[in-house]
């Protein structure tokens, strides 16, 4: 081998070796509005696309460099898979798009739009409807059904099963009809649901605050018919109030979630601070004394105070941050560890004022949430290992209770009981935690860079430096660096 050719093989094997590192496919949206990645056998039926394949299988679209997409279609012919592979610049793979986008608004208009600023046409995102639809028929089936005749006040046992099923059945229908052409991400069928559920809460809470209670009194002026009569007007305002709340929230969850451009996770974890300022609420009435002074009302007006301020310090720490569910999983894995662990600290001391334990669950469960922010600095975990940590959690505690348990003598088991379910559960909590922190996402820093090889730059160097002045070396090596 001469010279030349040695040189040759070398330039090709290192730029054989450079483009294994740099040259990486990266799978990206053929619709990024509707976050469709692949294209798949029912999406491609449902919008009559790549009809001109007999068994068409899938689509995916790949970015090779910064201006070359590849779009890979996937088929079948006599039980056998083939792939066909089509490399276009970023004009060729814009038109394809385009032309996909006009064909689908042209088949089925309801799953596109316009967008406000011109006239192209966007796919509508509707991966959540079908979560939207079984959340409302489950939350008028559970509440709706049961509330809607408490509040019309029907004695007919006829009418109360007609009111039962009728609007079971409209919490189905009018979500279904206004969904039709309209966006419904995940994100959004999260928090109209979390909206829902907990809207109910909301107006039983202020339908008790703005009534009072009916005690009977066989001296009062009244007739029991009476009082009767108050009692009921009462539910009526209460189951009212939980219907009219809930129907509201659950809207307002629905358009906040698109105006403020949530993803799931971040819909999670502005939904558990929510429930964390509902617990609280209760946790404070006890400080405050409220359950030994029977102030019925201090304590309702608390938690429903402390919920919503749960809910402003959610709203304040996603726009602070980026989540995913397996992050607000983990939140609540570490707050439930500070929130129980700290009253058990207390236990020991043995405390007959309930204030203590009280005050020890709020602490622990704020230091729980600093816990779990530093641990998640710089890495998101996945749903899969914030549930797997949860459940670690749980798993050790529950075999802490059972070695516990196991050890102990019949009589006196509760301090050491305690003692070793917590250890169990600080063990699973810290044992997951360290089997996952390598393998969560980490996050990435906000520089892009790109390198490009030009191997025949290396052979014609020669040829430019004789040939074209003032350029005497050719293009090799290119590298962009974007911040």
């Amino acid at each position: 081998m001469n010279q030349e050719m040695k040189y040759t093989f070398c330039i090709l094997s290192i730029f054989f070796f450079f483009s294994s590192i740099f040259a990486q496919e990266k799978q990206v949206a053929f619709f990024p509005e509707s976050d469709v990645f692949t294209i798949d056998k029912s999406y491609a039926k449902k919008l009559s696309l790549f009809t001109e394949y007999e068994d068409f299988v899938e689509a995916k679209l790949f970015q090779l460099s910064e201006n070359e997409f590849a779009i890979e279609i996937y088929y079948s012919k006599k039980g056998v898979i083939y792939k066909e592979r089509k490399v276009v610049n970023g004009e060729q793979k814009d038109f394809f798009i385009s032309g996909l986008r006009g064909f689908v608004a042209k088949q089925n208009p309801d799953l596109t739009k316009k967008t406000e600023t011109d006239e192209e046409v966007k796919m509508l995102n509707q991966k959540g409807r079908p979560g939207l639809l079984v959340t409302s028929t489950v939350v008028g089936l559970g509440y709706y059904g049961y509330a809607v005749p408490f509040m019309l006040n029907t004695e007919s046992s006829k009418l109360f099963i007609a009111a039962y099923m009728l609007s079971s059945g409209a919490s189905f229908l009018i979500p279904y009809n206004t969904t039709k052409s309209k966006d419904v991400s995940l994100s959004q069928v999260s928090m109209s649901f979390y909206g829902q559920s907990r809207g109910i809460l909301h107006g039983i809470l202020m339908g008790y605050l703005l009534t009072d209670p009916i005690e009977y009194d066989d001296n009062y002026y009244y007739s029991y018919e009476e009082q009767k009569q108050k009692e009921d007007r009462r539910n009526q305002v209460i189951f009212g109030l939980g219907i009219l709340t809930s129907i509201g929230e659950g809207i307002a969850g629905f358009k906040l979630a698109e105006q403020w451009d949530y993803s799931t996770g971040s819909a999670s974890m502005f939904q558990m601070w929510g429930d964390v300022g509902s617990i609280s609420g209760l946790l404070f009435s006890d400080l405050f004394g409220f359950y030994e002074n029977q102030g019925e009302k201090d304590v309702l007006s608390t938690v429903l105070l402390s919920s919503f301020a749960g809910l402003g310090v959610g709203k304040y720490l996603t726009d602070r941050g980026s989540y995913t569910v397996g992050d607000a999983l983990f939140y609540r894995s570490s707050l439930l560890l500070g929130g129980a662990l700290a009253p058990l600290l207390v236990y020991y001391f043995e405390p007959h004022e309930s204030e203590f334990y009280s005050s020890a669950a709020l602490l622990g469960g704020l230091g729980g949430a600093f816990l779990a922010n530093n641990l998640l600095e710089d890495i998101d975990f996945t749903t899969g290992q914030g549930l797997i940590i949860a459940t670690g959690e749980i798993a050790g505690c529950l075999l802490g209770l059972g070695i516990g348990y196991l050890l102990t003598p019949e009589i006196e088991t509760g301090k050491f009981l305690m003692t070793t379910g917590a250890i169990g559960a600080i063990s699973g909590y810290a044992l997951t935690y360290k089997a996952f922190k390598h393998k969560a996402l980490k996050l990435n820093p906000d520089i892009d860079v790109d390198v490009s090889l030009n191997p025949a730059g290396f052979l014609m160097k020669d040829y430019f430096s004789e040939n074209i002045p003032g350029k005497p070396y050719p293009e090799m090596i290119k590298l962009r660096v974007t911040f």
